[in-house]
């Protein structure tokens, strides 16, 4: 079966989630990090465990997944590539960047916690005092902010158009790529200052 990545700060809607995969004889089995993050020994363990075969659906949920080692993601990810029959793994994390991209593609990515599509009226007037030239600060925005932004702008503002292909095209590297966030808002800040800077 093809491994899940729940990516969720609520561990309510994780809940919810498995309760609608779940049918009767399936059995549910929660694995922790131990201590800080996961160990190639619980993966190791984990690998042997999977290897007995059982009649039932077997769901592995492994907690905070993205809290795990380089080491032992490339364990699991042996173990993935091989997966065993009757079992279901999901991984649940805050954030897939933490993540092996080898990982990711060989998974199925769920975002659980759909952002917010509209911006708070503080982030948007930073925004603009940003684009008109008023201030160049470090801006607490994110991409959703920022596209919201540009998007409802495109009528009426032709350099628009330019920047959210650059916002579109950024926010592709960071979910197919292991890449810093907050370097990703960074870049795009200056791309669109410099691009209201052009007379």
């Amino acid at each position: 079966m093809i491994p899940l990545i729940l990516i969720t700060t609520n561990k309510h809607h994780i809940d919810k989630y498995v309760q609608t995969l779940k049918d009767k004889n399936a059995v549910v089995i929660t694995i922790i990090p131990e201590k800080t993050e996961y160990s190639i020994a619980q993966i190791r363990a984990l690998t042997k465990e999977t290897a007995v075969f059982h009649p039932e659906l077997r769901i592995y949920l492994l907690s905070d997944f993205d809290r795990s080692s380089i080491e032992a993601q490339n364990a699991f990810l042996k173990l993935l590539e091989e997966p065993p029959e009757k079992t279901l793994f999901i991984l649940t994390v805050k954030s897939a960047y933490n993540l092996l991209p080898t990982i990711i593609s060989r998974s199925h990515v769920v975002k659980l916690d759909q952002p917010k599509i509209a911006p708070d009226e503080t982030a948007q007037k930073q925004l603009e005092q940003l684009v008109v030239g008023k201030q160049f600060a470090l801006f607490p925005a994110n991409i959703d902010q920022m596209m919201f932004f540009f998007r409802t702008r495109l009528s009426t503002n032709r350099k628009a158009t330019e920047i959210l292909k650059e916002i579109l095209r950024v926010k592709t590297l960071l979910e197919n790529n292991n890449l810093n966030q907050q370097l990703a808002v960074d870049h795009l800040l200056i791309f669109i200052r410099k691009h209201y800077s052009i007379k």
